[in-house]
């Protein structure tokens, strides 16, 4: 394991995570107080200790890591309006300030550096990094969960705001609907930029109870599918988020038991779940490089966390490596979310159960 002096900034990049990780159980009815530690994780599954807190049954959890690789964005989930936290990794100077409404749920930080932070707060804001209101980028059409995806150089989001997908200006306003044909367009939510011109979208069909996942460019072309409707009956009840190796299309859905999996789309469009040693109960995936994918595990059922893992996993040869695992009795990885966001949707970087 390495220290913060051992970190290789300039090579941060795709496949890098921060993860926090404790040796407690913050658990209802556990409450056992444990020490908490910030890590840096590498492509090749390697630790850097950026920072440790004291023992506790209340850490913070991770919602964003800045672009500039400087600072990460936390928040306290027993704190009420809102308390956020930005830790500068490299001095572990901490910042903390407040935002004004007790239901605001912070998406992150504004890219490319980080300089502000996007809030759902009826509808999509802006504020500083000293809680200050700067914009309001769109208005809320109704009280639905909202999302916003950043491109690259900050000027633009991808929104859901219940009527439907969007582009949106950061000096606010909407540039243009993105329209999903066939969706119920309201339920369309932007999972992850699949390409620079490309975002991959989460809708429900109309009429159905799944999800389907589609490739809407922003420039306003026609959507192209990616992944077939789902039935009930199959180990994949609904898609979530897809990634494209050499080796084929993989897939992040729901399964049984409120559980999210990982599975290959084969040929004729079916899922063969896969399955990830050390791992019971759900999995998601934090970030990918390569042939690999950085997995956290759940060892779940109905949404009540027992513990949680994070493991390396190829998902063409089934082999993983262990990353962090949990002591007996104890939580293990609290929250985790990669460096620009590749992979995690923003409710599982806040330390947040699949839908």
């Amino acid at each position: 394991m390495g220290t913060l002096a051992q970190v290789p900034w300039a090579q941060i990049g795709q496949g890098w995570a921060l993860v926090v990780y404790t040796t407690g159980n913050p658990a209802t009815g556990s409450d056992i107080p444990g020490p908490v530690t910030l890590y840096m994780v590498d492509p090749e599954g390697g630790r850097y200790q950026i920072y440790q807190w004291p023992a506790t049954t209340d850490p913070w959890s991770l919602i964003d890591w800045s672009g500039d690789k400087a600072r990460a964005l936390l928040y306290d989930p027993q704190k009420s309006p809102t308390t956020l936290h930005e830790l500068t990794l490299a001095t572990g100077q901490i910042t903390t300030f407040t935002l004004p409404a007790a239901s605001s749920q912070v998406v992150g930080y504004t890219r490319p550096d980080g300089k502000n932070i996007l809030v759902a707060q009826n509808g999509i804001v802006r504020y500083s990094l000293s809680g200050v209101l700067q914009a309001h980028l769109i208005q809320a059409v109704n009280s639905g969960f909202l999302l916003a995806l950043s491109s690259a150089d900050g000027l633009t989001e991808v929104v859901n705001n219940g009527s439907g997908l969007a582009l949106i200006s950061n000096a606010g306003g909407v540039i243009r609907p993105l329209p999903v044909p066939g969706m119920q367009q309201y339920t369309c939510e932007p999972a992850r930029w699949w390409n620079a011109a490309d975002v991959l979208v989460s809708c429900t069909p109309n009429g159905m109870m799944t999800e389907q996942l589609w490739i809407v460019p922003v420039s306003g072309a026609a959507p192209t599918v990616l992944t077939p409707v789902r039935t009930v009956s199959g180990p994949d009840r609904a898609d979530q988020d897809a990634w494209q190796f050499p080796t084929g299309t993989y897939v992040e859905a729901v399964g049984s038991c409120a559980t999210t999996i990982i599975g290959k789309q084969l040929n004729d469009g079916t899922v063969q779940q896969l399955s990830v040693p050390g791992s019971s109960g759900g999995n998601v995936v934090i970030a990918t490089s390569g042939s690999q994918m950085l997995v956290r595990g759940f060892g779940w059922c109905q949404g009540s966390a027992q513990y949680s893992t994070l493991v390396l996993f190829d998902p063409a040869t089934g082999s993983v490596q262990q990353v962090l695992t949990p002591q007996p009795n104890s939580l293990g990885v609290v929250s985790a979310v990669a460096f620009n966001a590749d992979g995690e949707e923003p409710y599982f970087a806040a330390g947040g159960f699949p839908r």
